[in-house]
């Protein structure tokens, strides 16, 4: 028995390609892109992009819209002394999305996931 999850798996825009890479290059910290699926077209792109931004922006940004995935360049506090520059992948995924919807913004972030795997810290929230 076999069972796959509902939903379409996005392929990267040149566009998302070149934001990812500037996220990833760290020439900016506190830096994050936001990603949607397109879903007519099952391509990943950028939706826009927050500059000297933090959690609680990407947060407030977000309590409204839909899916969303997202990759923020921050500086993660390891003590009270120490700051490490890190890259988090969020896969944003409300409770009362739509099931197919639910399943090509997963399916979406888990091969993102797999292409950026030493790169990146990962989180999902929901």
């Amino acid at each position: 028995f076999f069972f796959r999850m509902a939903g379409q798996r996005c392929q990267l825009t040149e566009e998302a390609k070149k934001a990812i890479d500037c996220v990833l290059a760290g020439d900016k910290s506190e830096y994050a892109v936001v990603l949607k699926c397109l879903m007519k077209t099952n391509e990943v792109d950028v939706d826009y992009d927050l500059e000297d931004t933090d959690i609680e922006e990407i947060g407030s940004e977000l309590a409204d819209t839909l899916p969303r995935i997202i990759l923020f360049r921050t500086k993660l506090s390891v003590d009270s002394l120490t700051k490490v520059d890190s890259v988090l992948l969020i896969n944003f995924n409300a409770l009362n999305t739509p099931v197919n919807l639910k399943g090509t913004y997963n399916n979406s972030y888990k091969l993102l996931q797999q292409q950026l795997a030493h790169k990146v810290k990962s989180f999902e929230l929901t």
